[in-house]
């Protein structure tokens, strides 16, 4: 299955708060369930502010922009998609990769192509309808 990287907006190079972080990193999520819809491998490089996050709380380490840059070049190395999401010091470095590099660059869900299965794994499409958070496994209410 080809991989898509996302590039957007996290901590901005640090100027945003933790919390701030975090709306950038649910709205990314979300993206990343509709591109995996369409049989796509989402690499997700905002998933490190939990590990930012630990390391500044456990020992006080805060690792600078250009350490997550250093480790965003090489995942984005092995993908053959950008969708970009939204600007930042990194996400536009992270565009101008794509682009020196000959990427598909996608900017909206409804250009993204959906996979052949014959490229997945499974042989098989796997969808999921829409969901609330109620509706998941294990948050039911056992009353």
């Amino acid at each position: 299955m080809p991989i898509m990287y996302i590039a957007g907006e996290l901590l901005n190079a640090h100027k945003l708060t933790y919390e701030e972080g975090i709306k950038n990193w649910e709205n990314v999520v979300e993206i990343a369930h509709k591109i995996t819809q369409k049989g796509w491998t989402a690499e997700i490089p905002h998933n490190s502010i939990f590990m930012w996050k630990y390391l500044k709380d456990k020992f006080g380490v805060d690792l600078p922009h250009e350490y997550w840059m250093q480790q965003d070049s090489g995942k984005i190395k092995v993908c053959q998609a950008l969708y970009f999401v939204s600007h930042s010091r990194g996400a536009d470095m992270e565009l101008q990769y794509a682009l020196d590099n000959d990427m598909k660059v996608y900017t909206s869900i409804d250009q993204v192509p959906t996979v052949p299965v014959e490229d997945c794994l499974l042989k098989v499409p796997i969808t999921t309808k829409p969901y609330t958070i109620d509706e998941v496994e294990g948050n039911q209410d056992n009353n």
